[in-house]
This record gives structure tokens, C-alpha cells and sequence, in this order.
């Protein structure tokens, strides 16, 4: 049982954090969907559905940012932005693909 308290204390802690180290993650989480343990796998759809929203709430909040700065033409912060809502999009591909 402690590989499920370090998968859902991780998944806690990655919320927090920026998209790159969420990338660094995936490995992990690829590493528990194929060898983790009964209770791991078993928890491990509820962590990825979290992770998942988290990120969803982020895109809204990318979009947003995308938006204003679009309409400020701050062309060095679309460019930024939208490198981000990127990397949060293929955050969520690698994340359902588990």
C-alpha cells in the first residue's frame, strides 16, 4: 500500500508544479501502469483522471492568457503561450494513452 500513498501524494505535488516537470513525470506513471502493483494499478485511473483535470484547468487558463495577450499583440507572450497550451495538450495525450 505504500506505492499507492507515494502515486497519490506525487500526483498532489505535480498539480503544483509547471508543465516541465510534469513531462518528467510521465515515465513514472508509465513505469506503475505496467508494473506497479494490485492496489497501484487499481488506484492508478483515479490519479491520471486527476492529473487529467488539472491540466484541462490549466488549457482554460492558457486560453485565456492566449486571448489577452492576442489582443495587447504581445507577440513574445502568444509564442510562449502557445508553447505551453502545446506541451499541456501532449501532457494529456501521453496521460490518456496509460
Amino acid at each position: 500500500l505504500d506505492e499507492v500513498g507515494v502515486l497519490s501524494s506525487y500526483s498532489m505535488f505535480l498539480v503544483r508544479q509547471d508543465l516541465e516537470t510534469i513531462a518528467k513525470a510521465v515515465p513514472a506513471y508509465e513505469y506503475i501502469s505496467k508494473n506497479g502493483g494490485y492496489y497501484s494499478k487499481m488506484f492508478f485511473t483515479q490519479n491520471i483522471d486527476y492529473l487529467q483535470r488539472h491540466l484541462t484547468e490549466k488549457l482554460v487558463e492558457l486560453n485565456a492568457m492566449l486571448s489577452v495577450y492576442e489582443k495587447e499583440k504581445n507577440e513574445s507572450e502568444i509564442a510562449k503561450t502557445k508553447k505551453e497550451i502545446e506541451v499541456c495538450e501532449e501532457l494529456q495525450v501521453q496521460f490518456k494513452e496509460m
